[in-house]
């Protein structure tokens, strides 16, 4: 089995950092859809992001299609990187489902709780987006409808449709867990949760966000941005200054002094 600590990547390696941003990727993404937010942020806070199966540097692997396995070794991969010190997870579309699951993983296990939960892009767990499924579409149609859907496949790799081929695999067993996702329901965290959208995502209408708050007993407020559904690449200065700026009021009003 994959060693834990490899689960992730360190995207501005500073173990003397205060806090730490853990970061989950979208369906198919892997560590380099998060290296650029390493500009955005001070040395208050090291940057790292889940190394998944199926691509970037595991892209010779074989993409694991059991969500509960892959939470459990997300989990246990972070103790030796986080070290004692707080955190806070984000998570865009696919990526927020593994950050939500992750927390409550940790929960079970009476393991330390981020501080706060960014999940982007995405309903509520206890909704579900309409329209059919994907993963298990032939290939072309999957991409014509990812494109359609959700403008989700980079132009680099619909020019290159070798290197289309290749993260395929990845992008279509993401979105079968996605797609096939059974929320179980369990108790609210006390950590508030910070909800980011698309300005013109139509497909997640406000009817599937706002039960996010459901799942805190703390403030889950929704937060809109430039962009559709990948409004994180459109909007990224954006994106990245609200979520520098909600980490350092939080970890303020804990009375947390940052270097």
């Amino acid at each position: 089995m994959k060693n834990q600590v490899n689960w992730y990547k360190r995207l501005n390696p500073n173990t003397q950092a205060p806090a730490v941003l853990v970061c989950f990727p979208y369906a198919g993404g892997g560590v380099s859809v998060y290296r650029p937010w390493t500009r955005a942020f001070t040395d208050n806070f090291e940057i790292i992001a889940a190394d998944l199966p199926g691509r970037d540097s595991r892209l010779k692997e074989a993409p694991w299609e059991d969500l509960e396995a892959i939470v459990a070794m997300l989990a246990m991969g972070l103790e030796p990187l986080i070290a004692g010190r707080p955190f806070a997870f984000f998570g865009h579309s696919f990526g927020a489902l593994l950050a939500f699951e992750t927390a409550r993983y940790l929960r079970r296990q009476r393991a330390e709780l981020p501080f706060c939960l960014f999940a982007s892009g995405r309903e509520a767990p206890s909704r579900r987006e309409p329209g059919r499924h994907l993963h298990n579409l032939p290939d072309d149609e999957f991409v014509d409808e990812m494109i359609s859907r959700y403008d989700g496949i980079p132009q680099m790799l619909l020019d290159e449709p070798d290197l289309l081929a290749l993260f395929m695999p990845a992008m279509k067993a993401d979105l079968r867990l996605t797609e096939t996702y059974d929320y179980v329901p369990d108790a609210p965290f006390d950590f508030p949760l910070h909800i980011l959208s698309g300005r013109n995502d139509k497909r997640l209408t406000p009817d599937l966000l706002r039960p996010w708050s459901q799942h805190t007993k703390q403030p889950a407020p929704v937060t809109y941005f430039d962009g559709g559904h990948f409004f994180i690449r459109e909007s990224q200065f954006p994106v990245t200054r609200y979520v520098s700026l909600t980490l350092h009021a939080l970890l303020a009003e804990s009375e947390l002094e940052l270097a």
